[in-house]
């Protein structure tokens, strides 16, 4: 009896010591990443570091409890090879039933190491804008920038991405009874203007960029952060009413007109 109690122990204090070790480990490692990573993505400004170390930790994890449950096992006896064995037979039945996440798998490490987009990148994904949260095996995650909810995808499903640039473009129509010289006086007004906004690094007239029916259509280009682009179109539309009412313009709509 006493020596079933004592080998009972041994085998609490051998799967303790165990997972005590292989925490030391995994917080060695993880500490070692983050210092290393982590740094260089402060210094050279990319995010590849980042996107790389999110995938990392989720895999050592996932080794690092694979080890321990095999290890604390055979401390306890089980036999782990015919456990293997016996998950292998199974393990080839649940393949077919998993097959979207081997999908996802592959296509979340074709991302990384393609460089498809980055964590903390700007992309337009299923018709869903906003900020790369998190890339993982099996799911990338955005915060929508409308909505700021967070967005989960499966790897894939992710077929086309765009990656949001600096550059917007806005056109504004005026009135065919203002001479062309009149109506580029207020478009310039409307640059100068809006370059004096926060957010706004770059305000340029482009030229005149279409005739329709009822309209001049002038275009122009601004620069400002891919995460302010809402923010940044909503005051310059604002600021283009301020500046067309000061001049006394209206905007220009279609109308019909009769003749008799």
């Amino acid at each position: 009896m006493m020596l079933e109690i004592n080998g009972y122990l041994e085998r609490i204090i051998g799967s303790f010591i165990v997972i005590l070790i292989l925490l030391i480990v995994y917080g060695i490692v993880i500490h070692f990443l983050e210092k290393r990573f982590l740094k260089q993505n402060q210094l050279d400004g990319s995010s590849k570091s980042l996107t790389f170390i999110h995938l990392a930790i989720g895999f050592i994890r996932f080794i690092v409890i694979s080890i321990g449950v095999i290890i604390i096992l055979d401390i306890n006896g089980i036999n782990v090879s015919s456990l293997l064995a016996s998950f292998g037979i199974i393990g080839i039945v649940i393949g077919f039933a998993v097959q979207d996440a081997l999908k996802d798998i592959v296509k979340g490490i074709d991302i990384i190491m393609e460089d498809y987009f980055k964590v903390g990148q700007v992309v337009t994904i299923e018709n869903v804008t906003g900020i790369v949260k998190s890339i993982s095996f099996k799911t990338t995650v955005i915060q929508d920038l409308k909505t700021n909810n967070l967005v989960s995808i499966a790897n894939r499903r992710i077929q086309v991405v765009q990656s949001i640039s600096d550059v917007l473009n806005i056109d504004v129509p005026m009135p065919y009874e203002k001479s062309l010289k009149e109506n580029e006086k207020v478009i310039g007004q409307l640059v100068d203007e809006c370059f004096k906004m926060e957010g706004v690094e770059t305000s340029e007239y482009m030229g005149l960029e279409n005739l329709s029916d009822s309209y001049l259509l002038f275009r122009l280009r601004f620069t400002c952060s891919p995460y302010e682009k809402g923010v940044v179109r909503r005051q310059i539309l604002r600021t283009l009413i301020q500046v067309l009412e000061k001049n006394d313009i209206k905007v220009p709509y279609n109308q019909i007109v009769i003749h008799q």
